[in-house]
């Protein structure tokens, strides 16, 4: 017996790891300017952010995500 539909819940989807990577495999830097700096528009981390990813301690990828995470359109 499957469960009614109507009522269904819709689970938000989870936030991801504060420590993870945002990459989507969407790089691209078309412009998108947010508070001045140039964003990609698939993980919305600024251009230092994602130079920086791969030496960034564990406080800098969690601070990194935080700022894509506020600059993504809602």
């Amino acid at each position: 017996m499957s469960a009614d539909p109507r009522y269904r819940l819709k689970m938000p989807d989870p936030e991801p790891n504060e420590s993870e990577s945002p990459c989507i495999g969407v790089c691209r830097i078309d412009g998108t300017q947010v508070d001045g700096e140039a964003v990609c528009v698939g993980c919305y981390r600024s251009l230092r952010e994602i130079g920086e990813w791969s030496s960034a301690s564990l406080a800098e990828r969690i601070e990194f995500n935080r700022n894509a995470r506020r600059r993504r359109p809602t």
